[in-house]
């Protein structure tokens, strides 16, 4: 994707915008992404008893996310996941998560008729902006219109990630990307993958790292509100846990988008403190930076309904604000 990347700009005389206005709209490479699929008769039972969203409500107008957990109800794996044809699923995460999540999903599906695999090919592409919607259009003929939701054709999909119609992920064909890109290209700015992680953030979305496997239930990141979990599925692996979680409401830590200011040195696994007394009040998990702003997601020790309090980076670090 980089070598694509850099021609589709090249080609365009596009330089990349370091400092969006919120009018404008523009396009992004995912880079640290990969895929894992999974086609086969058996497909949709076998990741229905395994993954935390409902498989059976995926197709071609309806992608999602989901992740697989572990027996205590941790994530090993989290992703975007669509299904481009009948009997075929594809599931897209952090490129460093790639390995452990087929390595554990392997372990389940020798007994059933559907192959797990790697995917290579697939380019992907962030879109954010007012006009994202109107874009995704005129190159699919129609738009998604709710969050998760998808359009496809030969060019490959497009799915809305939030409610409000700013953000689409593309998932383009190898033969089609750079003509998309070239299209994209002239009518939208070109920002670096920073901005598209920094609109993930603003979202709340976390994708999980192959550092962060088996550390967070999906609960404590709000998977739930971002379609992630489907309480009325059945069970699969890990079900127990979440469940009795959400039904009595246990989860004490949560996840919160913040701010520190452009040029903070922030990093994965830093601490954030309380700023009255210094007590260890959580950890990033996912962080941005860009020209004018460090946006980061934190783990807290709080729980969903608390105000947020004082907060700073360890070390007497830089002042947080809510983003």
């Amino acid at each position: 994707m980089n070598t694509l990347w850099t021609q589709a700009l090249t080609s365009a005389d596009v330089s990349l915008t370091e400092s969006p206005a919120a009018t404008d709209t523009w396009v992004s490479q995912l880079t640290g992404f990969a895929a894992l699929s999974v086609v086969g008769p058996d497909g949709q039972k076998f990741l229905q008893g395994q993954l935390s969203c409902d498989v059976a409500a995926l197709n071609d107008t309806m992608a999602g996310l989901g992740s697989h957990c572990n027996p205590q109800g941790r994530m090993v794996s989290n992703f975007r996941i669509f299904s481009p044809e009948p009997q075929h699923y594809v599931m897209v995460m952090r490129d460093d998560l790639r390995d452990i999540a087929q390595k554990q999903l392997q372990k389940y599906i020798v007994f059933s008729r559907a192959t797990l695999s790697q995917v290579d090919g697939l380019v992907g592409i962030g879109l954010h902006g007012p006009e994202a919607s109107q874009r995704v259009a005129e190159l699919f003929e129609i738009a998604p219109n709710t969050q998760n939701s998808c359009v496809q054709s030969e060019l490959g999909l497009a799915i809305q990630v939030d409610a409000d119609k700013q953000s689409y992920e593309l998932h383009l064909s190898p033969q089609h990307a750079a003509d998309v890109l070239a299209t994209l290209l002239a009518a939208c700015l070109a920002c670096d993958a920073a901005h598209w992680e920094a609109a993930l953030i603003q979202h709340g979305l976390l994708y999980i790292h192959g550092d962060q496997s088996g550390e967070h239930i999906p609960l404590v990141i709000n998977f739930d509100q971002h379609g992630g979990i489907n309480f009325k599925k059945g069970c699969y692996t890990g079900q127990e846990i979440i469940a009795r979680m959400h039904y009595r409401g246990k989860a004490k830590r949560s996840i919160y988008a913040l701010a520190a200011p452009a040029d903070s040195e922030v990093a994965r696994g830093q601490q954030i403190v309380h700023s009255d007394d210094g007590k260890a009040m959580g950890e990033i998990v996912s962080c941005a930076a860009t020209k004018n702003l460090t946006s980061l997601l934190a783990i807290l020790n709080l729980s969903a309904d608390e105000a947020l309090p004082a907060l700073q980076l360890e070390n007497s670090g830089p002042t947080l604000t809510a983003l």
